[in-house]
């Protein structure tokens, strides 16, 4: 496994500056954008193909190149960048038959039992919802519960303000529906939390280890619950075993509760 990029972080103090220093006297690395996950700031590197090879992933520990840069004082960690494409089929051939809420087939989950002796319908509960694909923002049962702001929301694939997605069939869609979708409105279904805010993420098919990590920690503090609906054998299973993503989710969970299926 190879990959084009690494990131590193600075001792605390260190500015962009060092960085640009620091990258005067390592030749092969060039600076590619900022990282934020949590508090903590990150800077993506990428390789200079014209002056070295792509990286070895497992022999980071002994490129030369990495070596010498984690002997810089400044610098208090440098980390290959894993990219992996997803080809999973998102489609969910059951989404007619979402989640009843109706009590006819068994076992219920009770969900009106609980709105009306426990009250609990969302309210005052934000929810990040981090997607592969990307959801329909302005769908007619989620305009009311997603935010509109499309700088709050996130597309980490491309690092830029999320994109409505014109099409209400895709995965994030159903995603949030099944949490949020707006009630009494007399449209499809409802949300088990129908009063509940959402916030859109999105960190693509060709997603990073640092995309997932600052996606499970975007806007830490405000979120109440990171979703991260990706099947457990294909992505889950990848990413939360990486070190850096094992971080964000114990720095996430700090704040907020942080769901992957």
């Amino acid at each position: 496994m190879t990959s084009d990029k690494i990131r590193i972080a600075l001792f605390p103090g260190a500015t962009f500056s060092d960085l640009m220093e620091i990258l005067q006297k390592h030749i092969h690395f060039i600076f590619l954008r900022e990282v934020n996950i949590g508090p903590y700031l990150y800077y993506l590197l990428k390789i200079n193909i014209e002056t070295r090879d792509i990286i070895y992933v497992y022999n980071q520990w002994f490129d030369e190149d990495l070596v010498s840069l984690r002997r810089e004082p400044k610098v208090t960690a440098v980390e290959v960048e894993f990219e992996y494409l997803m080809d999973d089929n998102m489609y969910d051939s059951e989404v007619q038959q979402l989640w009843n809420l109706n009590g006819s087939i068994t076992p219920s989950q009770n969900i009106p039992i609980t709105w009306e002796s426990k009250s609990f319908t969302g309210k005052d509960q934000t929810i990040a919802f981090v997607e592969l694909e990307y959801m329909q923002i302005k769908h007619r049962d989620l305009v009311k519960r997603v935010i509109q702001d499309n700088t709050i929301n996130w597309d980490y694939s491309r690092n830029s303000p999320y994109p409505t997605s014109p099409s209400p069939y895709v995965h994030g869609t159903y995603v949030a529906g099944v949490a949020i979708a707006q009630g009494g409105n007399d449209f499809c279904l409802v949300g088990v939390a129908p009063d509940a805010t959402g916030i859109a993420i999105s960190i693509g098919r060709k997603a990073t280890d640092s995309d997932c990590a600052s996606a499970l920690t975007h806007k830490m503090g405000k979120i109440d619950i990171y979703n991260g609906s990706w099947g457990p054998k294909k992505f889950t299973s990848k990413f939360m075993h990486v070190p850096i993503c094992e971080f964000a989710t114990a720095e996430g969970g700090t704040k907020a509760s942080t769901m992957c299926a």
